[in-house]
């Protein structure tokens, strides 16, 4: 539309329209200086900080504290064009000459077109606190990244540091499909390969491969690879794969894989892996799998699977697993399985399984908790461990004691027929209870005694009469008791019947069935001769044994 005249550069978004100089006839001339200084257009003020470009030969100064610029400059004898660009202010093409002895411009720039909406920072604030970045990149690399709207993309760039390279001062405005920085670069973006050997910098996006031999900083989002020997740093979200020896940083969030030999983070949610040597991060929600030698950490919900040396931590609900050494936490609900070398807890509700060595911790659980300890709210299922504790279940406890807030507790003071005084505390539910009891054969004479553990089982109690029965083992120790000496061993079963006079008081009575045992290394000990009945005697083992049917009768308090 223009004809042949002119030429056209582009950069962001303005379209720049030159003459054609090759077209034009004219040849360039020596070197000159421009001088000019930069002005507010409203207030007059002298402004710092401004960037200013020649079109033509990209040659670039910056105003110094007294709004002052010089640029050295090749081109044509008539006139040259510059660029007067600082951000929230409106960028300005200029055009000077250098004929007639005029060596000074005097510019003025105009006010931001919209100046109630501030623009954004073209680096961010992450990465210009960043100490290496502040170390490496110029302040004058920096002003051009944020004062001149215009951007490249070159095929291939090389640079020993990011102020010395092909691209020069330029490199924070151009993106490279192929980047080789001997010891480290900078550059806007990346859509390609980039090798470095100790660092890249990139201050949006990086769309490719990018390995550093010491770490990778990218200020905006990866679609890609990024290897690093120590870190790579991410102001923004991934979509791909992070792989450091040290550890892996987003500040947004992941949606790959995160691999480190110390840590992996993002600040926002996971949707993938991530797998470290000591601790993994997911700031928000995670959807995937962490797995860490020391601990993995969800800010939020988590689905999918935890798995640590030590603890792992879901700040909300959890829908998978959790497997750690130590303990696995989940602050909300847990819907599948916590299984621990030590202690696991859900704060809310546990579906399915809780499995530790030592204790299991739940607000209410739907299924089954097996562990040393096991504490829960509501129990929808079953407790397996040594000592259970709930408020209610609906399925069986099983352990040494298991208490159930709504269930069995009551103190039974018994006789029988081979015992004066039994006493025995009984805990857990109607359908399966413990009994721990100790007792006396002749209270006169308290030098044999019974310490023995049991189960039991009892109807519920209709017009005041119920009907139980109860299989309980004791020890048998006598004063003279040394070591290396096998105690006795008395069995007995027991059904009764109890009739329930009051509410705090049940009598009861019933038939036993006898077994006592006594070991080959205790034949000669005391024994309780005066109780023990030999209606039937058999061999048990290296000892003897004898069997009978007696009788029992107490009551039950609680």
């Amino acid at each position: 539309m223009l004809g042949d005249g002119f030429e056209i550069r582009s950069g962001g978004n303005h379209v720049i329209i030159l003459p054609d100089q090759k077209k034009s006839g004219k040849h360039p001339n020596d070197s000159y200086l421009i001088t000019g200084e930069v002005r507010d257009a409203q207030s007059g003020k002298l402004i710092s900080s401004v960037t200013v470009l020649e079109l033509n030969g990209k040659q670039v100064a910056s105003s110094d504290g007294q709004g002052k610029f010089n640029i050295p400059l090749q081109g044509d004898p008539e006139f040259t064009r510059l660029l007067i660009s600082k951000k929230n202010y409106r960028d300005t093409v200029i055009t000077v000459s250098p004929a007639g002895g005029i060596h000074s411009v005097r510019l003025r720039a105009l006010p931001q077109i919209e100046e109630l909406e501030p623009l954004d920072a073209s680096i961010p604030v992450e990465m210009e606190n960043n100490g290496l970045f502040r170390t490496v990149v110029t302040e004058e690399q920096q002003l051009l990244s944020y004062n001149l709207p215009l951007y490249e993309q070159r095929l291939f760039q090389f640079s020993f540091l990011p102020v010395l390279g092909t691209n020069r001062n330029f490199s924070g405005l151009i993106e490279n499909r192929i980047s080789l920085n001997l010891l480290g670069g900078y550059s806007m973006g990346l859509r390609g390969f980039e090798l470095g050997g100790l660092f890249n910098i990139t201050r949006q996006d990086v769309r490719g491969a990018q390995i550093g031999g010491f770490m990778n900083i990218t200020g905006a989002e990866l679609y890609g690879l990024q290897f690093a020997g120590f870190m790579n740093n991410n102001m923004g979200a991934i979509h791909g794969m992070q792989a450091a020896g040290f550890y892996n940083l987003s500040l947004d969030s992941l949606n790959g894989v995160q691999m480190a030999g110390f840590f992996n983070m993002a600040r926002n949610r996971v949707r993938g892996l991530q797998t470290a040597g000591f601790l993994n991060i997911s700031g928000k929600e995670l959807k995937g799998t962490q797995l860490a030698g020391f601990i993995n950490i969800s800010g939020r919900d988590a689905t999918g699977a935890q798995i640590a040396g030590f603890m792992n931590q879901a700040t909300g609900d959890m829908k998978g697993i959790q497997a750690s050494g130590f303990l696995n936490l989940s602050t909300g609900s847990m819907k599948g399985a916590q299984i621990s070398g030590g202690i696991n807890v859900t704060v809310d509700t546990t579906y399915t399984v809780q499995i530790a060595n030592l204790a299991n911790f739940a607000g209410h659980i739907y299924g089954a908790q097996i562990g040393l300890l096991n504490i829960a709210g509501k129990v929808t299922g079953s407790q397996i461990g040594l000592i259970n504790y709930c408020d209610t279940v609906t399925g069986l406890p099983l352990g040494l004691i298991s208490i159930v807030k709504t269930g069995v507790h009551q103190l039974e003071i018994s006789s029988s027929d081979a015992s004066s005084l039994i006493v025995a505390l009984k805990t857990g539910t109607p359908r399966l209870y413990n009994v721990l009891s100790a007792g006396m054969f002749d209270v006169q004479n308290p030098s044999l005694a019974s310490f023995g553990y049991g189960v039991g089982a009892m109807t519920k109690q209709r017009r005041k009469i119920g009907f139980g029965a109860e299989l309980v083992v004791s020890a048998v120790f006598n004063e003279s008791f040394k070591a290396g000496i096998v105690p006795d061993f008395w069995g007995r079963l027991s059904p009764s019947v109890s009739y329930r006079p009051v509410k705090w008081l049940s009598i009861f009575a019933g038939p036993v069935a006898h077994a006592y045992l006594i070991d080959v290394s205790n034949q000669s000990g005391p024994h309780p001769e005066n109780y023990i009945r030999d209606t039937y005697s058999f061999n048990a083992g290296s000892g003897s044994g004898s069997a009978w049917i007696g009788w029992q009768a107490g009551i039950r308090l609680f």
